[in-house]
C-alpha cells in the first residue's frame, strides 16, 4: 500500500510540516494539522475500523460519507494502514448504481455517516433486499472527528497514541491500493481498481505550477523548494473524486500544504461546509493562499472579489471559451488540467509563459505516453499507453497494453504540442460540475410518438433533452399550454429514465424541449440523429 508507506515516512521524517491548514471564521485563527497529526489519525481510524487486524487483509470497504475533508482522507488512508482497500463513493449515485459498484468490486461493507445519510442507506438496503436478497451488506458508522483527531490542531509527540499493529508489507506497485468510481464509462458508475503505481502517479505529476518554473526545470528542483510553497486551496473539490484524492491526499504527501475548510464534525449533527464562491474567497483571504483547484461555477464570482492575481487549476469539466477569455483578461492565471479516473493525470501543469492565453489547451506531460488515433475529421482519440512510470487503471486496447479514453481532441493549429478536448466518442456530456451524463443511454428510453431525442447541456450544471415527435403529436412549440400538455404526456417515461440515473443526470420537466416542425433534427444516412449537428441547429 504505497500511500500508507509515504504517510508513515512523512510522519517520521517531517512530523512538524503542515499537512492541512484552515482558519476559523469567527476568530480567523489559523490551525495546522501536521504530518504527525494526520499520520496518527490514520492509525486511530485503522484501530477503529479493523481492531487487532481482525478478518482478512484486502477486504474492500466503501466510504459513503458527508464528512470534513480532514476526516474523510484520514478514513481513506486509515483503511490502507489497516491493509484494507478503501472505495470512496459519491452519495449522489442511484440505488442501482450503488449496487453495481458494490457487486463489481466484491464490496460487502460500507463505512458511512449513518445519521446524515439515513434515507439513502435505508433506501439502499430496501432496494438490495428486493433485487438481490442474498447480497449480505454490512453498514457501520465512520469514526468521528475527535476519534481521529483528539487533539485537533495540537497533536505533539507527547500526546497519548496507540499505533496500529503493522506487518511487513509484501505488496507491490501492481497490487490494488484503492477503488475509485467513474461515471464516464457507462450509464452507471464503474469501479476502477487503482494500483499502487496509479496511486503515486499524481505524486510524480504533482502540481508544480505554483512556482512557474521554466519547462526545462526538473521535478526535483520543485521538491527542494517545497519548504517555501504557499498552501494550495483544494476545499472546493469533493473528496470521493479522483481529483479530491490527488489534491487533498497526495499533494500534502508531495510537500504541498493543502488549505481545507475548518472541520465541523466536533459539533453534534453538523454538516460539513458546502463550497460556494463566497466561502472559498473568505478562506482564501484568511489563509492567504493564491493558488486554487476548483470547478468552473465558482470562478467568475471569485475573480470579481479577488484583488490579487491568482492561479486557478481548472479540472473536471469544460469551461466556455468566452468566460475563460474574460477571466484571463482580468488577471487570472488559468490552467486547464486533463485527466480521468481511468488513467489519472495526463496534462503538464507548468505552462509555458507564451501559452498563458492558450488556457483552453493542454500539454501532455512527458511522464505519460499518449497515442493519438485519427478519426478522419480532424479529431483524435486520446489513447494512454502503459510504461514503467505510468499505467492506466483500465486496459481496453487490443494491440497494446493501454486505455482508449473515447475523448476526442484537436491539435493546436500552430503549437503542435498543445491539445484541446472537444467531445466524446460515446457522447458523454461533461457538466460544468465535472460530473458526467451518458447521453445515449438517458435518451434511449422508448417514447411512444417520439422519432428522435438528443441530450444536451455540456458546460452546464444540469442535463436537458430535445425531443422530436411524430406529426400526430407535433405542437406549436411557442404555445405554453400545448408544451405543458406534451411534457405531461411523456413525463412518465422520463421519470423511468431518471430512476436509474444519478442526481446530476436526471432531467427536470422544464428541461424537456420540443423540436419545431420547421427545423427537423439532422440525421445521418442510416437515419440516426446527428447529435452535435442538432445541438448546433438549436
Amino acid at each position: 500500500m504505497f500511500l500508507s508507506g509515504l504517510i508513515a515516512q512523512n510522519t517520521a521524517r517531517n512530523p512538524s510540516r503542515p499537512f492541512y491548514i484552515y482558519a476559523r471564521p469567527e476568530s480567523e485563527e489559523i490551525t495546522i494539522i501536521t504530518h504527525l497529526e494526520f499520520g496518527r489519525a490514520t492509525h486511530r481510524v485503522a484501530n477503529i475500523l479493523r481492531p487487532n487486524r481482525e478478518a482478512q487483509d484486502g477486504e474492500v470497504v466503501a466510504i459513503i460519507a458527508q464528512s470534513d475533508t480532514v476526516l474523510y482522507h484520514a478514513i481513506v488512508a486509515g483503511l490502507m494502514t489497516a491493509d484494507l482497500i478503501p472505495f470512496p463513493i459519491s452519495p449522489r449515485n442511484s440505488f442501482p448504481g450503488l449496487l453495481q459498484l458494490l457487486r463489481t468490486t466484491s464490496c460487502y461493507r460500507i463505512a458511512a455517516t449513518c445519521s446524515m445519510l439515513e434515507p439513502l442507506l435505508a433506501g439502499l438496503k430496501t432496494y438490495i433486499a428486493d433485487v438481490d436478497p442474498e447480497f449480505a451488506l454490512e453498514i457501520q458508522e465512520v469514526p468521528f472527528l475527535l476519534d481521529a483527531y483528539p487533539n485537533l490542531g495540537a497533536e505533539t509527540e507527547n500526546c497519548p497514541f496507540q499505533p496500529y499493529p503493522t506487518k511487513v508489507s509484501t505488496a507491490s506497485l501492481d497490487d490494488i491500493a484503492m477503488y475509485i468510481h467513474s461515471s464516464g464509462m457507462s450509464a452507471r458508475p464503474t469501479g476502477c481498481s487503482n494500483s499502487g503505481l496509479c496511486s503515486v502517479s499524481p505524486f510524480i505529476l504533482r502540481s508544480t505550477f505554483l512556482r512557474y518554473l521554466p519547462p526545462s526545470a526538473p521535478v526535483a528542483d520543485v521538491r527542494a523548494e517545497a519548504e517555501h510553497w504557499e498552501p494550495i486551496g483544494a476545499m472546493a473539490v469533493p473528496p470521493f473524486h479522483i481529483i479530491g484524492v490527488w489534491e487533498q491526499l497526495v499533494q500534502p504527501l508531495a510537500g504541498t500544504c493543502v488549505a481545507a475548510y475548518p472541520p465541523t464534525g466536533a459539533l453534534p449533527g453538523a454538516l460539513p461546509i458546502i463550497p460556494s464562491a463566497d466561502n472559498i474567497f473568505e478562506h482564501a483571504r484568511m489563509i492567504k493562499w493564491r493558488s486554487l483547484v476548483t470547478y468552473y461555477p465558482h470562478m467568475p464570482v471569485l475573480l470579481n472579489t479577488w484583488s490579487e492575481s491568482p492561479t486557478a487549476l481548472f479540472e473536471g469539466g469544460p469551461l466556455p471559451q468566452r468566460i475563460g477569455d474574460d477571466l484571463v483578461k482580468q488577471g487570472l492565471r488559468l490552467i486547464s488540467a486533463y485527466g480521468a479516473t481511468e488513467f489519472g493525470a495526463l496534462s503538464s501543469l507548468i505552462p509555458y509563459e507564451d501559452d498563458i492565453k492558450e488556457w483552453a489547451w493542454f500539454r501532455v506531460s512527458p511522464l505519460v505516453k499518449v497515442r493519438w488515433a485519427p478519426q478522419g475529421d480532424g479529431t483524435f482519440e486520446c489513447q494512454i499507453l502503459a510504461w514503467e512510470n505510468h499505467t492506466a487503471m483500465v486496459d481496453n486496447l487490443d494491440d497494446i497494453k493501454g486505455y482508449a479514453t473515447s475523448d476526442l481532441c484537436v491539435n493546436h493549429p500552430q503549437k503542435k504540442y498543445l491539445w484541446k478536448l472537444v467531445g466524446r466518442l460515446d457522447e458523454v456530456i461533461t457538466h460544468s460540475s465535472g460530473e458526467k451524463t451518458v447521453a445515449h443511454t438517458t435518451s434511449a428510453y422508448p417514447l411512444i410518438g417520439i422519432t428522435g431525442a438528443v441530450m444536451f447541456e455540456r458546460e452546464r450544471p444540469q442535463a436537458g433533452i430535445l425531443i422530436e415527435t411524430t406529426p400526430e403529436l407535433q405542437i406549436d412549440v411557442h404555445n405554453a399550454t400545448q408544451l405543458a400538455e406534451l411534457r405531461n404526456k411523456i413525463w412518465p417515461i422520463i421519470e423511468e429514465a431518471n430512476e436509474n440515473a444519478p442526481a446530476f443526470s436526471r432531467i427536470f420537466k422544464e428541461m424537456i424541449l420540443i423540436a419545431s416542425s420547421d427545423k427537423p433534427l439532422p440525421r445521418a444516412g442510416k437515419g440516426t440523429v446527428q447529435s452535435q449537428a442538432a445541438i448546433i441547429l438549436y
